[in-house]
């Protein structure tokens, strides 16, 4: 397991779909959110830290829905900031092609 998890911390997966939820307090599905997601990925190097990172800008959907499709990924932080709602923050590695993320604000 610990092997698995080294790799997996180590090394950029390819073609990474993170995708989810925006909820209010009142867990009421969100449109038109804005979610920035910075994504980080190693590119091969020595794995002593990332190699590059770039944020994307996405919003969710009518339903509150939102998608990214990445190349690749090690590492996601997805930061929130909206006026009337307190600043968020999540993050997370990647060890799969799919990951979802439900956000909730506050």
């Amino acid at each position: 397991m610990f092997k698995h998890l080294w790799e997996s911390t180590h090394s950029d997966v390819q073609n990474v779909t993170v995708s989810g939820y925006v909820y209010d307090k009142d867990k009421k599905a969100m449109s038109g959110y804005t979610l920035y997601i910075t994504n980080y990925y190693y590119e091969g190097g020595d794995y002593d830290g990332f190699g590059g990172s770039k944020v994307h800008q996405v919003v969710s959907d009518e339903n509150g829905y939102y998608e990214l499709k990445l190349d690749k990924s090690a590492f996601i932080q997805i930061d929130s900031v909206k006026e009337g709602y307190t600043k968020s923050l999540k993050d997370k590695y990647i060890y799969d092609q799919s990951v979802k993320i439900d956000f909730y604000t506050k």
